[in-house]
């Protein structure tokens, strides 16, 4: 319990400095809604519905995170770290539509929504994957579920 209470007040004290994602120990992780993400989700879907085959940005830890998450879902076709300044990412298109269209920021810097595990068994949208920041990195809603695990609610697709 002890060291979960220093666990707690490091956060907090970093949180406090202005830090938007930072890894404070190996096990323990957080991700927040910056600016620099809600661009790169801005410039996702207009590529996408630009139809561009391609988008290269720059890199940051929080993007890789989130396409991370993207990729494993099937809602990107590739991405790749070019020496640790760009970010090359391969968009998917369903029968020559984008897949990104629909994709919906849900919490913003001046509103974050965070959802308990409760509230999180109320949600019973099939049509649309939401991704949550959790304490165990970002995640869908059907894995929170499974993981018995709450969290902001940052974009859906």
């Amino acid at each position: 319990m002890h060291i979960l209470i220093k666990k707690i007040l490091y956060l907090l004290n970093y949180i406090n400095k202005g830090c938007n994602k930072n890894t404070i120990n190996k096990n323990f992780c957080i991700f927040f809604m910056n600016l620099t993400t809600i661009r790169f989700l801005i410039a996702l879907k207009n590529h996408s519905i630009l139809k561009k085959e391609v988008l290269i940005y720059r890199y940051s830890k929080s993007i890789i995170h989130v396409l991370t998450a993207l990729y494993q879902e099937g809602y990107i076709q590739s991405f790749k770290i070019l020496n640790n300044k760009l970010v090359y990412i391969a968009l998917r298109y369903y029968f020559n539509k984008p897949i990104l269209k629909n994709l919906k920021l849900i919490s913003t810097l001046s509103k974050p929504t965070y959802l308990t595990l409760k509230s999180l068994y109320n949600i019973t949208d099939n049509k649309n994957t939401i991704f949550f920041s959790t304490s165990k990195g970002i995640k869908t809603l059907y894995q929170c579920k499974r993981e018995k695990l709450g969290g902001e609610a940052l974009f859906s697709c």
